[in-house]
């Protein structure tokens, strides 16, 4: 009964490193996407030259200064790479503790057949 109980807790963590691991990706993709729109609203912006500029903030668009704006972007776009950066080094982490997980279930599971196939 022990192993049964052991086998079911490592079942369980197992689900929640895959659903975190699916948390991750998500937030990655959406990192991924952030980091290429600034990368776009950059390269538009600085070869603007023809009139004002605007911004977004909050639900109203208000006249920006250009330079402001480069370095807003640029500053948004370093801090989603670095947060794109741990992620990913956690990301690889959960992988390695889910492959070792599953090794560690299988195995439960090959001794768990033997002993059952003799009952």
């Amino acid at each position: 009964m022990e192993m049964q109980d052991e086998v079911r807790n490592k079942i369980m963590q197992y689900q929640q490193m895959q659903e975190s691991l699916q948390y991750f990706m998500i937030q990655e993709q959406q990192l991924k996407v952030k980091i290429s729109e600034s990368e776009e609203a950059l390269k538009k912006i600085e070869n603007y030259n023809e009139g004002k500029i605007y911004a977004i903030v909050g639900r109203i668009m208000v006249e920006a200064k250009k330079d402001e704006t480069i370095a807003k972007l640029k500053e948004d776009k370093e801090i989603a790479e670095v947060r794109l950066k741990s992620m990913e080094r956690q990301e690889a982490k959960l992988k390695e503790g889910i492959t070792k997980l599953g090794t560690e279930l299988q195995t439960f599971l090959q001794q768990a057949q033997p002993a059952q196939a003799g009952n």
